[in-house]
């Protein structure tokens, strides 16, 4: 998904000259690989939008999507406040959609595991 700037001019190419949009096709393509999907079976499209979620939702009605695959962000205070694209599309869609996290850090310990290795270090 490109996110169009509501005053700004958009550009199809980068700063290198290349272009945005067979770029993200080409990196969706790679990702998919390893489902060994068939060519009926999966397409990759890049839309352009301002409501990201919005037009994720009419691009699945409109095409009679069975399934969404979306990238959850890491959180951020803003987000929390006005909600995320993954969410309003999980909350609306009228299909399966599955919301993808990224990986955890390694040396990111998970919550109660700081506080367990506090208590162990006490004992």
């Amino acid at each position: 998904m490109l996110k169009l700037g509501r005053i700004t001019i958009d550009r199809t190419l980068d700063e290198q000259g290349n272009n945005k949009h067979v770029d993200r096709m080409v990196a969706l393509r790679h990702w998919a690989q390893p489902l060994k999907l068939g060519e009926n079976r999966l397409t990759v499209h890049v839309l352009e939008a301002i409501d990201t979620a919005t037009a994720i939702l009419e691009f699945a009605e409109v095409n009679q999507v069975d399934h969404i695959i979306i990238g959850a962000r890491q959180g951020s205070m803003l987000r929390t406040l006005l909600g995320s694209v993954s969410s309003k599309v999980a909350a609306e869609a009228g299909c399966s959609v599955t919301v993808v996290r990224p990986p955890r850090l390694a040396s990111a310990p998970r919550r109660g595991q700081d506080q367990q290795a506090n208590e162990i270090g006490r004992s």
